[in-house]
């Protein structure tokens, strides 16, 4: 599948095609033809163009009439259209071609670097466009993963807290204002020594990357077990600009550990070791 922007030449003279066609080639375009206005509309529905370029006189449908349709519909209003005409006979024609919609115009015959040089302009219109889609697709899913069931936080490379979600308020109890602009210690407890966080960042700046099992405190005092993901953003140098923390809250899953866990070796009636584990300590 071609990646290339694509233009729609329309033109009921072969020859004037023709002579577009080898105007542009070499251009980094996919090149479309339409014979006539109808296939225009046609075609403009069916694929994404980044610029028109459209003969005014042709019969049946003559290109005031297939512009004005472009711009009726939502699908195709913001293509760009140049008129490709003769001539403009009076100022009326001109006026009724821009009412119509037009972009911009050039008069027959045409000049290769006058057509080179617009056509230039609105396809670097177009990649420019397409470039802020992307980021703002972009930014839509980053912002529905950001507000997951997980908790979650952004910082800088200091470890200074710029943004967290709703899920982070929830499991540590901390508002954002209370967050924004303070240190990640923040969140810690006194579970895990400074060596077990030294061994932490190292593997996050050697790798981008850490996952494991926590303790982290929350703002009334009580310490939980938590599930932490630390992923490291490089900005265009290669140097780590950001982190982003997900977490989860492992309480109730640490404690059904447990209660297996007493299940198998503590008698549930008395509390006591099991008695065959002692039978078989003992043996």
């Amino acid at each position: 599948m071609s990646i290339n922007p694509k233009i729609l030449i329309v033109d009921d003279n072969p020859a004037n095609r023709f002579a577009v066609r080898t105007i542009l080639k070499g251009s980094d375009v996919e090149l479309h033809e339409a014979g006539n206005g109808f296939d225009a509309l046609s075609m403009s529905m069916e694929e994404e163009y980044a610029l028109i370029l459209l003969d005014v006189q042709m019969p049946e449908m003559d290109g005031f009439e297939v512009c004005e349709q472009l711009r009726a519909d939502t699908r195709t209003a913001d293509i760009p259209v140049i008129f490709l005409t003769a001539a403009y006979k009076e100022l009326g024609d001109k006026v009724r071609g821009y009412v119509a919609g037009a972009t911009d115009y050039l008069a027959k015959p045409i000049e290769d670097h006058i057509l080179k040089a617009k056509v230039q302009v609105f396809l670097r219109l177009f990649n420019q466009q397409r470039m802020l889609q992307k980021s703002n697709e972009s930014l839509r899913v980053a912002a529905t993963v950001f507000e997951s069931q997980e908790g979650m936080l952004i910082s800088d490379s200091n470890n200074i807290i710029m943004r967290v979600n709703s899920a982070f308020t929830r499991i540590t109890g901390y508002q954002q204002d209370e967050v924004i602009g303070k240190n990640t210690r923040i969140l810690k407890s006194n579970r895990q020594d400074a060596a077990f966080y030294e061994r932490l960042w190292s593997e996050v700046n050697r790798n981008q990357y850490w996952q494991g099992e926590v303790w982290n405190r929350r703002k009334n005092g009580e310490e939980y077990p938590c599930w932490l993901t630390i992923s490291a953003v490089m900005d265009a140098n290669g140097v780590i600009s950001n982190y982003v923390g997900a977490f989860s809250d492992i309480t109730s899953h640490k404690q059904a550990e447990e209660k297996i866990h007493n299940l198998a070796f503590y008698d549930s009636l008395t509390g006591l070791p099991n008695r065959r584990l002692l039978l078989d300590r003992i043996n």
